[in-house]
């Protein structure tokens, strides 16, 4: 909490400062008419300190609300760990599995633990996850790019078993998965998909 009331202070010295902010980014935002604000060196390295300040915080409570001890419970309307802590889910999908290539999708381009790597280091800390029970059924993937060594870990691999490297790949990087079992088949989304 301590934490938290100190960057709400330099939130306030930051918005008294914005002027001179918008300036040191963005001269020409203004009319060539009027001067700069004169102020001093030690001023301009104060804001150059406070912007540091900012983002270093910003991390700091990024990395602090990423951090969750399984498993979670819920509390009134909150999610809990099991240390107590609050819990936020910040989540994305990553759908492909329900489709016909029975992977997710993007593997024909990048390799899956980059792809995991880049959800967690943009905050995310879940995926959901959709398949088709078809898909699973499926003895076959395709539209995975495995040459140079990507994807190493997929290649002859069924859609199960992608679908465990996936999450165990996941779990390792500290990232929750939902399985959403979307739908039956692949081949087309049924008229009452929800």
């Amino acid at each position: 909490m301590r934490i938290y009331s100190i960057f709400l202070f330099f939130i306030n010295i930051l918005k008294k400062n914005l002027i001179d902010l918008l300036w040191a980014f963005s001269p020409s935002f203004f009319h060539q008419n009027k001067k700069r604000p004169n102020k001093s060196k030690l001023h301009q390295l104060l804001l150059t300190f406070l912007i540091t300040l900012l983002f270093c915080l910003n991390n700091h409570f990024a990395k602090a609300n990423n951090t969750m001890q399984l498993p979670l419970y819920t509390r009134g309307a909150k999610i809990i760990d099991s240390r107590g802590n609050q819990v936020l889910l910040r989540g994305v999908n990553w759908f492909g599995m329900e489709t016909e290539t029975h992977t997710p999708h993007g593997l024909w381009k990048r390799d899956y633990q980059q792809m995991l790597m880049q959800i967690k280091s943009l905050g995310y800390n879940m995926i959901r996850l959709p398949y088709s029970v078809q898909g699973l059924r499926s003895s076959e993937i395709s539209g995975v790019d495995f040459s140079i060594g990507k994807n190493r870990e997929l290649e002859g691999k069924t859609p199960i078993e992608v679908m465990d490297v996936i999450v165990e790949e996941a779990q390792r990087q500290d990232l929750m998965i939902l399985l959403d079992s979307l739908r039956l088949n692949d081949e087309r989304i049924p008229e009452l998909w929800y």
